[in-house]
């Protein structure tokens, strides 16, 4: 079975694609950047090859040459001009969409959006099951919800074989550390390593979010493609919610060292949701899925990862 995955260099493209090989799969991988050390385990396992997703004849013509029988788009921007984020979510799926429409086959293709879709959550909503309502406050989550809605009217006007994930917040070894996880865990690890001063520096820390591993995450999208209905979109989380505030006394109590917290007021954002949980019974159903990996061990493999690849991981 060939598998194409965008985005593969990522975070959850690379656990996919190792997920993958392991059940026998072929894989294809694509992506802009060309850094493919979040692949050293499985390089020599796949095809890669750089592909700016927002280029339509690039995209249609890798598309068209490996006839893929499974599409996971993964590949996706969070940050950056407005502009930029809406070409690359949007217009990149388009080009996706398209070089499947004019194919001879018809792969089944998962496309995977974000909680940031449902976005300004009232508390009784919570926990957010698929029908709530959209309310995004990034110019990501709005690009998300065209790309969410775009893959559904491919659906239903070309007869495209998608599934839509709305995934939440998932971070593990790997993770960027723009990510706010990630960026706790790194800063721990340079002060045990002695290259930052004994301080943690936060931003608001009592917002709750559902956060599930991603390891969890891309078992989730590998039950899709085999067992969820076509046409369908699945919310892809914990259940749980958890507070930065936690997530930040966790990491410290597995520091070596001693650690102060200082808040900074440049990393607080005027539109930050108070809470936020999913509800994944759906995909459950549908999949038998169920995430595994607990909390504690997600955030103890994160510090361990940034122990181990201060020196060669510059993010």
């Amino acid at each position: 079975m060939k598998a194409l995955i965008t985005g593969i260099t990522g975070l959850s493209g690379s656990y996919l694609a190792e997920l993958l090989v392991e059940k026998g799969h072929e894989i294809f991988g694509i992506d802009i950047n060309e850094d493919t050390s979040n692949l050293e385990n499985i390089v020599n396992r796949i095809k890669f090859e750089r592909c700016d997703i927002k280029q339509k004849k690039m995209v249609a013509k890798i598309v068209v040459r490996i006839k893929p029988d499974s599409i996971f788009h993964l590949a996706g921007i969070m940050e950056g001009s407005p502009l930029n984020i809406y070409q690359t979510n949007v217009v990149g799926t388009m080009n996706i969409l398209e070089a499947v429409r004019n194919m001879d086959i018809n792969p089944l293709i998962l496309v995977t959006g974000s909680s940031a879709e449902y976005g300004l959550v009232y508390p009784h909503e919570n926990p957010i099951t698929e029908r709530n309502t959209f309310r995004p406050i990034t110019p990501y989550g709005v690009s998300k919800i065209a790309q969410d809605m775009l893959s559904f009217q491919y659906f239903k006007s070309y007869e495209l074989r998608i599934i839509r994930a709305r995934t939440f917040n998932n971070t593990a070894p790997r993770e960027k550390s723009s990510f706010v996880c990630s960026t706790i865990a790194k800063q721990i690890a340079e002060i045990e390593k002695g290259i930052r001063e004994p301080i943690v520096y936060v931003g608001n820390t009592k917002s709750v979010r559902d956060f599930i591993d991603t390891r969890d995450v891309v078992k989730g999208y590998y039950l899709m493609i085999k067992k969820a209905r076509v046409g369908e979109v699945y919310n892809v989380c914990s259940g749980k919610g958890y507070s930065i505030q936690s997530i930040l006394d966790m990491l410290l109590n597995m520091s070596k060292v001693k650690i102060k917290v200082k808040h900074r007021k440049d990393q607080m954002r005027k539109d930050e949701v108070p809470v936020q949980i999913g509800e994944c019974s759906k995909l459950r159903k549908a999949t038998g899925w169920t995430p595994k990996i607990e909390i504690e061990k997600t955030l103890r493999d994160l510090l361990t990862y940034w122990r181990e690849n201060l020196e060669k991981v510059n993010l």
